[in-house]
């Protein structure tokens, strides 16, 4: 249990191993539901968003 803990805490300290140093993510796209953007409030955390298409 304790050698996995170390090598977990030996791959984060790793360049790059951090997702804070990782500047992968994209901006989301500019949308907004009537006065709200709901992309703005979420800022700096993972946020999955499904849009669906009414038929």
């Amino acid at each position: 249990m304790w050698a996995g803990l170390g090598l977990a805490l030996v791959l984060c300290l790793l360049p790059g191993g951090g997702t804070e140093h990782q500047g992968r993510c994209k901006e989301p796209p500019e949308w907004s539901i009537e006065e709200e953007n709901p992309m703005m409030k979420s800022r700096g955390t993972v946020t999955v968003v499904a849009l669906l298409q009414a038929s």
